[in-house]
């Protein structure tokens, strides 16, 4: 008969089964006018990426979002520089945030579009996060 081997029940799981690692998806309508959304966490966690996907090309200057802790801090390299040269629909741009990006429970965060850009095409802010239990996880 063949020994059956024990499961490992405190192997990692891969990233992407990861349930305490999620990411939440925001749209600014027009990437050419200044504006904020707010993001309200409901849990404790930390920010560890922040993703740009362009739907169209900007013009005439770059386009800076940039990622905000709850006091309005931005977060340390937290800002995303969206070139116009060379810009077009599906054109992805991403930052680690390093500072100012744990968020405790029931906070906001804010991700500030500048303006700068010309052009009325849609933008979708992507952000990975990871839920924390205490503070022993940072």
């Amino acid at each position: 008969m063949a020994k059956r081997s024990t499961p490992d029940y405190n192997a990692q799981l891969p990233e992407f089964l990861n349930p305490r690692k999620q990411l939440v998806t925001i749209t600014f309508a027009n990437v050419g006018a200044a504006a904020s959304v707010f993001i309200n966490f409901p849990f404790r966690c930390i920010i560890h990426k922040i993703t740009s996907v362009l739907q169209s090309a900007i013009t005439t200057a770059d386009a800076v979002l940039t990622a905000k802790n709850h006091a309005g801090t931005a977060m340390a390299t937290g800002a995303i520089t969206i070139a116009f040269t060379g810009s077009a629909a599906g054109t992805i741009d991403s930052v680690t945030p390093t500072t100012n990006n744990v968020v405790n429970e029931n906070e906001n965060i804010e991700i500030a579009n500048d303006g700068g850009a010309t052009g009325t095409g849609k933008c979708y802010v992507q952000v990975y996060y990871e839920k924390l239990n205490d503070q022993s996880n940072l």
